[in-house]
């Protein structure tokens, strides 16, 4: 192989990898199942916040979700939104909660151990897990959507794979049974 087609190979090596990093091309883990699918036009940056099947936005920069164009309804699972906001349009402000129809909480659908993974669709910038649904939070998903470094608004895209993961049994109540067990063999051998 020739020295100049030896230094080209390496050429588009080296591209490949960075056009596969730019991607982020992420596979959806084994096991994981889909539980939510958003697309919302994000001017700025927003926090989309979900606790059982209610959702809503958290103002973050610039515009507020669904006031950018004519054509900006929040889609959550294929249903069209248009929140209010009763308690102001500024930095930290909470839309109304939005009810999605048909959708089991997540605890309901996985259990109460439950583990999500991100699947980022559509971004100009970035999307961002920042809290995963527990027991602790009461099953708080919180996602930041952030436009904030480019101009204007564009559509930003994502679903939630989730999957249930078993509760283990504690060791006092396997040792609980085992002696149960045991006891009741006792007593068929004696009696």
């Amino acid at each position: 192989m020739s020295k100049l087609a030896k230094i080209l190979s390496v050429i588009v090596c080296m591209l490949t990898v960075q056009f596969l990093i730019v991607l982020d091309i992420q596979a959806v883990p084994t096991g994981f199942e889909e539980y939510l699918h958003v697309k919302a036009m994000i001017d700025g940056s927003d926090w989309f916040e979900m606790q059982e099947n209610l959702w809503r936005w958290q103002h973050r920069n610039y515009e507020i979700p669904e006031t950018f164009y004519d054509i900006d309804k929040t889609i959550v699972n294929g249903q069209e939104f248009l929140s209010e906001w009763p308690n102001g349009e500024d930095y930290l402000d909470y839309s109304a909660y939005n009810e999605v129809l048909g959708l089991p909480t997540i605890e309901e659908r996985f259990g109460p151990d439950v583990e999500v993974f991100l699947d980022v669709l559509d971004a100009r910038w970035l999307i961002t897990l920042e809290q995963s649904p527990s027991m602790l939070n009461g099953y708080t998903l919180r996602i930041l959507l952030d436009d904030d470094p480019k101009f204007g608004a564009d559509f930003y895209e994502f679903k939630i794979w989730a999957k249930g993961n078993p509760v283990p049994i504690p060791g006092t109540f396997f040792l609980l049974g085992f002696s149960m067990f045991g006891l009741l063999a006792l007593k068929r051998k004696c009696c």
